[in-house]
């Protein structure tokens, strides 16, 4: 059978306020999607893409991106290469919007 003595006590102490602390504090805050949407025309004829709520990089599918309006409520970040990698080409304030000749990512 086990003894708890007091010097058990206070490890096991530490050990459950350490695990508390952690469950509580987390591992930093989790990212927060912007609210609104973000809106890119590609070509004309071609229906506008809508992307609501968007999150940390969002890749596009083709490369025939030209214009990009953010309507949320954080600036958004654009980007000439997929996966949001290198400069962007620039920072798009919430309700304005930016023309490049091409575009594969954005990030918000």
């Amino acid at each position: 059978m086990r003894r708890f003595t007091a010097k058990n006590r206070v490890v096991m102490g530490l050990t459950a306020a350490s695990f508390a602390a952690a469950l509580t504090l987390g591992g930093g805050v989790p990212a927060q999607a912007a609210g609104g949407e973000v809106v890119v025309f590609q070509v004309d004829a071609l229906p506008l893409k809508h992307y609501p709520n968007p999150q940390g990089c969002t890749n596009l599918s083709t490369a025939l991106h030209h214009v990009l309006i953010n309507q949320t409520d954080r600036p958004v970040k654009v980007y000439n290469l997929p996966n949001c990698i290198g400069v962007p080409l620039a920072t798009v304030q919430p309700d304005t919007g930016a023309h490049a000749d091409t575009f594969l990512s954005f990030s918000a």
